[in-house]
């Protein structure tokens, strides 16, 4: 089997089956959406706005291990793991060393998430999982042994 970087081959839609409706769907905003709050925050470089964007990512971690937290139990209750939900949706990934990793983009991991059974998360919670999560310099890929890992803490 040739296993080729998904960089360098075009887009397939295996491992997200989810309309864009759906996934508009499952991250629609909600009314009072803290999201738009943060994003609307000044970004000056002062003690104040220092401090302000320490709490913010302090608060972000907090909603993606409650989030975590509720994965965990959900998972539990149906007898499930995180990689037999979400092997399905990544894709291996080989780099220059040989290293191969098997990547969740941003849809299949929203993919899986929705498997779960949680399927109305609001986009602030997103915006949470996908910055602790997210490798930006892997196309904001998830890297699922990662997740594996983080997830074996909450049970």
């Amino acid at each position: 089997m040739d296993i080729t970087s998904s960089r360098n081959r075009p887009t397939s839609s295996i491992g997200s089956e989810g309309s864009d409706s759906e996934m508009r769907r499952l991250t629609r905003a909600r009314e009072n959406s803290p999201l738009s709050d943060m994003l609307n925050r000044s970004a000056g470089k002062g003690a104040l706005s220092r401090m302000r964007k320490s709490v913010d990512e302090e608060h972000m971690l907090d909603v993606a291990e409650a989030i975590f937290i509720k994965l965990a139990d959900l998972m539990s209750e149906k007898g499930r793991s995180v990689r037999g939900i979400f092997s399905k949706y990544a894709e291996p990934e080989i780099f220059p060393d040989r290293t191969v990793l098997e990547l969740l983009s941003p849809r299949g991991f929203l993919q899986g998430i929705k498997e779960t059974g949680i399927e109305d998360l609001q986009e602030f919670e997103v915006a949470c999982l996908m910055r602790v999560l997210s490798k930006p310099e892997l196309d904001s890929a998830v890297i699922l042994n990662e997740f594996v890992m983080i997830m074996e803490n909450f049970g």
